[in-house]
């Protein structure tokens, strides 16, 4: 079960982290730019791959989303479900591009299975083959949850875009 009061700590602790970078993105206003001229603030993926834990394979599916502070910096979140094991992860990963294509992620997050929650950290990275405003990616993460480790691996499809004009200025 998940101690409320220490998953509360965790996320406090990592909005505390967050704020200095937004200032920093909003003083540096170096987002992904397509090359035309259009900046790409967010990318949304469908995954596809498969969870290795206790010794099984099982395939899964998900969606991410991110938010691109800057050219290095994101923070999104993601949803996972492993229909074999009928449990569900989410997760609120920060992202690094430390250099394009790579993209690196670290988040806690919580599994969700037949009624227990169990605290979790993601930690994880990808590679983007890009075309235009797609991307396919390869990917790779580790879920550390309740002294075991998860091995999540698969290919992403990703559509990067731009936030809706309406809420730009938010």
């Amino acid at each position: 079960m998940i101690d409320r009061k220490n998953l509360l700590s965790v996320f406090l602790s990592i909005a505390v982290l967050i704020a200095p970078a937004s200032a920093f993105a909003q003083e540096h206003d170096d987002e992904t730019d397509t090359g035309h001229g259009e900046e790409l603030h967010n990318s949304l993926e469908l995954f596809l791959g498969a969870t290795h834990s206790d010794g099984d394979n099982n395939f899964s599916i998900g969606a991410i989303y991110e938010h691109r502070f800057n050219e290095a910096l994101g923070m999104g979140g993601a949803a996972e479900y492993t229909p074999e094991e009928g449990t569900w992860v989410l997760v609120v990963p920060f992202f690094v591009h430390p250099v394009e294509p790579w993209r690196l992620n670290i988040g806690p997050g919580v599994e969700m299975h037949g009624g227990d929650n169990e605290f979790l950290l993601r930690l994880g990275g990808s590679y983007e083959f890009l075309y235009d405003n797609w991307a396919v990616a390869p990917e790779v993460n580790f879920d550390l949850v309740d002294g075991d480790v998860n091995v999540v691996f698969g290919i992403g499809i990703r559509w990067k875009h731009r936030l809706i004009p309406a809420l730009e200025g938010l």
